[in-house]
C-alpha cells in the first residue's frame, strides 16, 4: 500500500520561499528611488489667491507674502529679520517707520502716501497693506532703501528675493535630474532638472547637493 506524502513538507517550504521573496523585495525597494511628486501649493504653502511665500537665498519661508493689485509685499517681521533692520511698526500709530541715516519716513497702513522730515509723498500702489492681522510692506518700495533684488513666480505664487552679494557657486545640470525635498531617495520630488538648469549650490554634502533652482525650489540633487 503506497504511504501518503504528508502536506506538511510541501507547504514549509512553499512558506519559506514566499518569506524570502518578501525580505528580498524589502531589500531591493530601499534602493529604487520614489516618484512621488509634491505638489508645489503644499511646497510652498499657498492655496491660491493673494498669498504668497517667500524664497531667500538660502530657505524658504511659507505664507510670509502677498501679491495684491500686481504689487509684491513681503510680511513685516520677514522684511525687519531679513531685508531691513531699520523697519519699526507701531499697531497703535497704524504706521510703519523706516529710518534711513539722514531721514525717518512713516508710513501709514493701507495708504499710498508716505512722510519724511523734510515733506509728504505718494507711490501708485498702497506701500503698507494690513490684511487678515498681518502688516506686509512693498518691496518695490523697500528695494528704494535696501539692496535686494526679487522677482515674482506664478502657479504657484511666490516671490523669490535675493539680498546676498558675495560669492555664490553655481552648478549646469549636466542630466535630467530630480530635486528632492529631502537628501533621500525615498524623498518627495519637487520638480525635474532638465540638463543645461543652471542651479546656484547651497551645501554641498558627501552624495548630495543643496541646491536653489533658478525658478526657486530648494531641495537637493544626487
Amino acid at each position: 500500500m503506497k504511504k501518503k506524502k504528508s502536506p506538511v513538507k510541501v507547504v514549509v517550504p512553499l512558506i519559506l520561499a514566499v518569506a524570502a521573496a518578501g525580505v528580498g523585495y524589502k531589500v531591493v525597494n530601499r534602493y529604487i528611488p520614489s516618484k512621488e511628486v509634491m505638489d508645489g501649493n503644499e511646497y510652498f504653502g499657498t492655496s491660491g489667491g493673494e498669498d504668497a511665500a517667500v524664497v531667500l537665498p538660502d530657505r524658504l519661508e511659507q505664507g510670509k507674502a502677498l501679491v495684491k493689485d500686481g504689487t509684491a509685499y513681503v510680511e513685516y517681521a520677514t522684511a525687519k529679520e531679513n531685508l531691513n533692520d531699520h523697519l519699526y511698526k507701531s499697531d497703535e500709530e497704524q504706521q510703519v517707520i523706516l529710518t534711513t541715516a539722514v531721514d525717518i519716513i512713516k508710513l501709514p497702513y493701507d495708504s499710498n502716501e508716505y512722510t519724511t522730515l523734510t515733506g509728504n509723498g505718494s507711490m501708485p500702489y498702497q506701500i503698507v497693506v494690513s490684511q487678515d492681522g498681518n502688516v506686509y510692506i512693498a518691496l518695490d518700495y523697500l528695494a528704494q532703501y535696501t539692496a535686494l533684488q526679487y522677482s515674482v513666480e506664478q502657479k504657484p505664487l511666490h516671490i523669490i528675493i535675493n539680498n546676498q552679494w558675495g560669492t555664490k557657486t553655481f552648478s549646469n545640470v549636466i542630466k535630467e535630474e530630480r530635486v528632492r525635498l529631502d537628501a533621500d531617495i525615498k524623498s518627495p520630488i519637487l520638480k525635474k532638472g532638465a540638463a543645461g538648469d543652471k542651479v546656484t549650490v547651497l551645501e554641498q554634502e558627501e552624495e548630495w547637493t543643496k541646491v536653489l533652482t533658478a525658478d526657486g525650489y530648494i531641495g537637493y540633487m544626487k
